[in-house]
């Protein structure tokens, strides 16, 4: 089994050196969905970028057509995060459906637990470069959210929206 493992981690370690081939982006996905066995209908049009990480993935459902940029994060440990079609991530992205209790003043924050709410981002939305979207968001469809922007409440559909905490901008007419 060490000797599986060992072969594995040249093989994903590899996958970096070629980070834009036809063949790195199977290979990942290929390793993806040997964790997530539903993702292998949508091989073809899910294209995750290099470095992405994904923690909890029974928790995470990727509609077809979508791009996940390089170096992006999606924690969903014990609460939904839902990807609908046509919808893009711009890199180093942060989706995540967990935050720490922090209400008892008597009892250190590290020892709290964790809120855990579902993460749902709608059909043909553009998540801008280094965002970070926190629990308990939903992106409706057509939505766009700019560069930087931390999405801290829901978002309507086809709004623009940007900055921390993000706010709306303007509508796509």
């Amino acid at each position: 089994m060490n000797l599986l493992k060992t072969v594995l981690a040249i093989f994903v370690g590899a996958i970096y050196l070629i980070p834009f081939s036809k063949f790195a982006r199977k290979l990942r996905l290929y390793l993806y969905q040997y964790k997530r066995n539903d993702w292998s209908k949508e091989l073809n049009t899910i294209n995750i970028s290099r470095n992405v990480r994904f923690f909890g993935y029974k928790n995470i459902k990727i509609n077809p057509n979508v791009f996940i940029g390089e170096s992006c994060r999606i924690v969903a440990y014990e609460a939904q995060v839902v990807i609908g079609n046509n919808t893009l991530i711009a890199a180093e992205t942060i989706i995540i459906t967990r935050n720490h209790n922090y209400s008892d003043l008597n009892t250190p924050i590290i020892k709290q637990g964790y809120n855990n709410r579902a993460i749902s981002i709608g059909s043909n939305v553009w998540i801008g470069y280094r965002c970070t979207i926190l629990p308990g968001v939903n992106i409706g469809d057509g939505a766009i959210i700019a560069a930087n922007s931390v999405v801290t409440k829901d978002v309507p559909p086809n709004n623009i929206y940007g900055g921390v905490p993000a706010k709306k901008i303007s509508e796509r007419v």
